[in-house]
């Protein structure tokens, strides 16, 4: 008899299909869970799936952040919510974090007819990235407007900054709790570097880490962060040197700054973006992982786990044998959501699958 849990492994569940609902495509995913707080506006626990909406396939094609609200299963979805949309140029990266009640986006805005190989250093100007805060008190039903926050997360020499895309976290062990992490990297010149703005008033205002030290054969690109049972966070990039696996470091003053980065040579990587995440309990990390395990190609989409901090990996499931790029993760109790994209006759289709941990 196949169970629930197992059915729903075995299939996947679209939830933005390009093109649709108005828009050419649909790229660039972010899950996030809304827990129930008691006496608050959230409501029931949801799931909340945050894309771009594009009018090509173009990174910077008039690009509008959208979200669906998703039961706790993710099997059902309610409308297209239109969250940002630019008044001129493209919103780009959405990546999201939860404290309390509150829930935060960060986002980029490129001027019109600007591209990521064009764009300049500065904080404003007809080719200068911006970066935006917004923020939710009721489980994304409302959001605040716009809030500028470059100056706050973007380096003086870059030319591009790019929160995640995919999650902040907020920190829940030692000396930093409470403080929220959101991942960014940034283009100066030809090479990318990484790093973490952090917010000890939730998000009330940021500060800029320092960048992480990474050595010429490796070029740290879209970047995610997981806590680990002491407080310490472990960073995970994208690397855009093409050497086939992904960049780690480590930090253990809250995300301030981190070791240099190594190679993670048991995450192989085609040079795209990847999901991570933790769960603590007592003493004990575990760690998740998911993008295309494969050296040359957006495909083979894996979910890998580690019990021992990274030093060993073990392969949970594969998400998609074929097309598989961008995806963010969550777990709820002994199972992983995935909603990841792929390629279908040449679009991108936003899906989503849940995996059950073993």
């Amino acid at each position: 008899m196949i169970t629930f849990a197992l059915a729903l492994a075995l299939s996947s569940v679209t939830v933005f299909s390009s093109p649709g609902e108005g828009y050419d495509t649909f790229r660039i995913p972010a899950l996030i869970e809304t827990p129930e707080v008691r006496g608050s506006q959230l409501g029931d626990r949801a799931l909340l799936a945050f894309v771009e909406a594009r009018q090509s396939q173009l990174d910077a094609a008039n690009n509008t952040i959208v979200m669906k609200r998703g039961d706790i299963t993710g099997t059902k979805w309610g409308p297209l919510q239109r969250i940002a949309e630019p008044p001129g140029g493209s919103y780009n990266n959405p990546c999201v974090v939860f404290s309390g009640t509150k829930l935060i986006m960060h986002f980029q805005h490129y001027p019109a007819g600007t591209h990521e190989f064009d764009v300049l250093p500065g904080f404003s100007g007809p080719r200068a990235v911006r970066g935006f805060q917004m923020e939710s008190l009721d489980g994304g039903r409302t959001w605040s407007s716009p809030r500028d926050v470059t100056q706050q997360v973007k380096p003086e020499v870059a030319a591009t900054i790019a929160s995640g895309p995919g999650i902040g976290i907020e920190l829940k062990h030692g000396e930093h709790k409470g403080r929220l992490l959101m991942p960014y990297n940034f283009r100066a010149g030809n090479r990318w570097w990484v790093y973490t703005a952090y917010s000890d008033d939730r998000g009330v205002n940021w500060k800029q880490g320092f960048q992480v030290v990474t050595p010429s054969r490796m070029n740290a690109n879209e970047v995610q962060v997981a806590e680990l049972a002491d407080g310490s966070v472990m960073l995970n990039a994208r690397n855009q040197a093409k050497d086939g696996f992904r960049c780690v470091a480590l930090s253990q003053n809250g995300g301030e700054s981190y070791s240099p980065a190594i190679l993670d040579k048991q995450l192989i990587d085609p040079v795209c973006q990847g999901a991570f995440l933790s769960s603590v309990d007592g003493e004990r990390t575990t760690l998740y992982f998911s993008n295309a395990m494969d050296p040359k190609a957006r495909r083979n989409g894996t979910l890998q786990v580690s019990d021992d901090l990274g030093v060993s990996w073990k392969k949970v499931a594969t998400v998609e044998l074929d097309s598989f790029q961008y995806s963010s993760i969550v777990k709820q109790g002994n199972s992983m959501v995935v909603l990841y994209e792929m390629m279908v006759d040449k679009r991108y289709q936003i899906k989503l699958k849940r995996i059950p941990l073993k």
